[in-house]
């Protein structure tokens, strides 16, 4: 059963800025270049079945092209007890417009999605339980921009966990139409 999540690649440019923020924190496990992405909506296993129909769910989506920056870094949970480290994202009003109806293409699917307020970002450390403490990154890189550039699709994306960490690969690209 594949492990699928909607998503948005990463430009090359940006990815490289995004790896140039690694330092040496205790407990941190950076994210390699394969890993960065923005998560849309998280699927999880699915059967065959349900992939096809979200595939073909996802065609659908109706969202013009738009230009995105990341910006600012933060962290979930607390500097005592970090659980990662991210880069924020702008404007968030169309990632917060793609990412209702891909949940919308989920529910359609049968699927149970999450109901939190979405906070999009792209994840760059994931902290172990000795974490060190986060606040000298967030300080030192809180005006972080990344080059602007355009999203013209989305990504529905495999995930395959080895001892390495997630591995991502692009199942289907599905570009950004416009609504009318």
């Amino acid at each position: 059963m594949p492990r699928l999540f909607v998503g948005l690649e990463l430009p090359d440019p940006v990815l490289e800025q995004l790896l140039s923020l690694r330092e040496d924190i205790a407990g941190a496990r950076w994210q390699n270049a394969n890993q960065l992405h923005l998560t849309l909506a998280f699927i999880g296993n699915v059967d065959d079945t349900t992939a096809a129909s979200i595939r073909a769910g996802l065609q659908y989506l109706a969202a013009d092209p738009f230009e995105l920056q990341l910006r600012g870094v933060g962290r979930f949970g607390s500097d005592e007890h970090p659980r990662n480290l991210w880069v924020g994202a702008a404007p968030e009003a169309p990632l917060v417009a793609i990412h209702g109806q891909a949940r919308s293409v989920l529910k359609a699917a049968g699927l149970t999605v999450d109901e939190r307020p979405y906070k999009p970002h792209v994840t760059l450390a994931r902290m172990g339980r000795n974490a060190g403490p986060t606040g000298p990154f967030l300080e030192r890189f809180e005006d972080f921009r990344s080059l602007p550039f355009p999203v013209d699709h989305i990504s529905l994306f495999r995930s395959t966990l080895s001892h390495e960490g997630s591995q991502y690969d692009v199942v289907q690209r599905i570009p950004l139409a416009d609504p009318a």
